[in-house]
C-alpha cells in the first residue's frame, strides 16, 4: 500500500477541528465535479474505448479498497489531504495564480493512484498548443518526508523516468488522450500555515491573507523547477527531460518575477525553507 500520509501525527491532525474539517469537506465534495474530468469522452474508440476505460476503473476500485484498510490516522489525514489538494486547484483556478490563460484540474483516479498526480496545470503557451506542469500536494510536516519526495523526483530524473497522464484532455478540447514527459514538483503547505488557509478558504477567500499561501506555494514551485532543471541539464544535457523542465520553469517564473517574490519576506515555512536550498 503506497504511504502518502505517515508523517501526520494526532495532534498535528487535531489542528484542525471537527466542525471545520466537516464544512471543508462539504465544501471540497461539491468543487470536485467542477475540476474532474469527464471520462466519457474518452471511452470514444478513437481515444481508449469503454472496455479499456471501464477496465482502468476497476484498478481504481482495487487501489481504493487498499486504502480503506488503513488505519484511523491514514484515513483521517486522508479526508485532510483531499481538501487541501482541492482548495489548492479551486484558489489556483480562481486567483489565476499561474498566471493568465492557466487552467488547473484534478486527474482522473488512475492518474491519482497510478501516477502520483494530485492535480495540473496547463499554460496556453502558443496557439493550439500548452505546456504542462503536474503536481503532487505534499502535507508533511518534516524535514525528512518532504525531502524524501524531492529526492524521489531526482531520482526519478536520473532514471529519465518522467510522469505520463493518462487522462487529460486540453482545455480548449482539441486534445484527448494521454501525456508523456510532464514535469512535476511537491506542493504543500505545514503545520502552521495549512490550517489558517483551509479556515480562510472555507469562510472568506477573497481574505488578502490568501495571497500569502499563494506566495509561498508559488516560491516552492519555482526554486524545485530551477533545481530540477538544473540537475537534468547536468545528468543529461540536452534531453527530453531537461526541456520539459525548462519549460515549466519558464512559465512559472513569469509569475513569480511579476510578482517580485524575490522581494518578498514570507513567512517562515518548512517546505519553502527545505526546496530553497536544492
Amino acid at each position: 500500500m503506497r504511504q502518502r500520509y505517515d508523517s501526520y501525527s494526532p495532534a498535528e491532525l487535531n489542528l484542525i477541528g471537527p466542525q471545520l474539517l466537516k464544512m471543508a469537506e462539504e465544501k471540497s465534495s461539491v468543487l470536485r465535479t467542477k475540476y474532474s474530468p469527464n471520462l466519457g469522452a474518452f471511452m470514444d474508440e478513437q481515444v481508449y474505448g469503454k472496455e479499456a476505460v471501464m477496465n482502468d476503473l476497476q484498478k481504481v476500485l482495487a487501489k481504493k479498497k487498499e486504502f480503506e484498510q488503513g488505519t484511523a490516522k491514514e484515513k483521517e489525514a486522508k479526508r485532510v489531504a483531499d481538501v487541501f489538494e482541492m482548495y489548492y486547484v479551486d484558489a489556483a483556478t480562481t486567483m489565476q495564480w499561474f498566471g493568465p490563460g492557466s487552467t488547473m484540474g484534478l486527474p482522473a483516479g488512475f492518474d491519482d493512484y497510478f501516477n502520483g498526480v494530485d492535480a495540473m496545470v496547463s499554460f496556453a503557451a502558443e496557439q493550439s498548443r500548452y505546456d504542462h506542469l503536474a503536481l503532487s500536494t505534499d502535507l508533511t510536516f518534516g524535514y525528512d518526508a518532504s525531502m524524501q519526495k524531492i529526492q524521489g523526483l531526482m531520482s526519478d530524473i536520473s532514471a529519465r523516468k518522467m510522469t505520463r497522464v493518462r487522462y487529460y484532455q486540453s482545455p480548449d478540447g482539441r486534445y484527448i488522450g494521454s501525456l508523456n514527459n510532464v514535469p512535476k514538483t511537491i506542493v504543500g503547505l505545514d503545520k502552521d500555515h495549512l490550517p489558517e488557509f483551509i479556515r480562510l478558504w472555507t469562510h472568506d477567500p477573497t481574505h488578502k491573507d490568501i495571497l500569502t499561501y499563494r506566495n509561498i506555494m508559488l516560491a516552492q514551485q519555482y526554486h524545485q523547477l530551477r533545481a530540477f532543471t538544473a540537475y537534468a541539464d547536468k545528468i543529461h544535457g540536452e534531453s527530453p527531460i531537461r526541456s520539459s523542465y525548462i519549460r515549466a520553469t519558464s512559465q512559472v517564473a513569469k509569475v513569480y518575477n511579476h510578482l517580485q517574490l524575490s522581494d518578498v519576506r514570507l513567512p517562515d515555512d518548512a517546505i519553502t525553507r527545505h526546496v530553497a536550498h536544492l
